[in-house]
């Protein structure tokens, strides 16, 4: 059972592709070292070569799903609030649209049974998500571009809601539709709360 010869770079991609898509058409519990060895015709040996073992795998998962946030905006005064909150929803929105098997981890409670120390990994990027919407919000308010009105806290579980309940309505309608046009509609309704009257 040998597969052909890929760089440790290549093959751990490789690896992690399938885990995705066996997670996403099989189920978590359906993921194996064995069942990834024989969808990447490798053997199992080989990939343990490049994972320790199943929880390995899935964690590398998740950093893959905490990249698309890499939130670079260091200095939030240098830009426009409005664009820089179209600019992440639309990137996301992007990143999922390029890899739909993405959501097999992002919606898998049964991964956070059964590695609660993941869970904590995903509770801990969605409350810093959410803390880095509210201080765009409240930075912005400072700076009398966006209304006062807005209470930042709420502001970012709207946003933050809007993008996931699109990608579950996405995942449930097996991709039929445009995610690009969904952060469209998000968009515009949620600037209605933001602009100052």
């Amino acid at each position: 059972m040998a597969g052909k010869r890929l760089s440790t770079k290549k093959r751990r991609e490789e690896i992690l592709d399938i885990a995705l898509k066996i997670i996403y058409e099989e189920g978590f519990y359906n993921l194996t070292i064995r069942n990834i060895a024989e969808k990447t015709n490798i053997s199992e040996a080989a990939v343990y070569r490049h994972f320790k073992n199943k929880k390995d795998i899935i964690d590398n998962l998740a950093n893959l799903i905490f990249q698309e946030s890499r939130f670079k905006y260091k200095d939030i005064k240098k830009y426009d609030p409005f664009e820089l909150l179209e600019e992440i929803i639309f990137s996301q929105m992007r990143e999922f649209a390029e890899n739909p098997y993405i959501t097999a981890i992002t919606f898998q409670e049964e991964i956070f049974r059964e590695y609660p120390d993941i869970k904590k990994k995903f509770n801990q990027h969605r409350d810093e998500r959410e803390s880095f919407f509210s201080e765009i919000i409240t930075v912005n308010q400072n700076r009398a571009l966006i209304s006062k009105s807005v209470d930042p806290e709420t502001f970012a579980l709207l946003f933050m809601g809007g993008i996931r309940m699109s990608i579950l309505k996405w995942k449930s309608s097996n991709f039929s539709f445009s995610l690009g046009k969904e952060a469209e509609k998000i968009i515009k309704e949620l600037f209605k709360l933001l602009r100052k009257e």
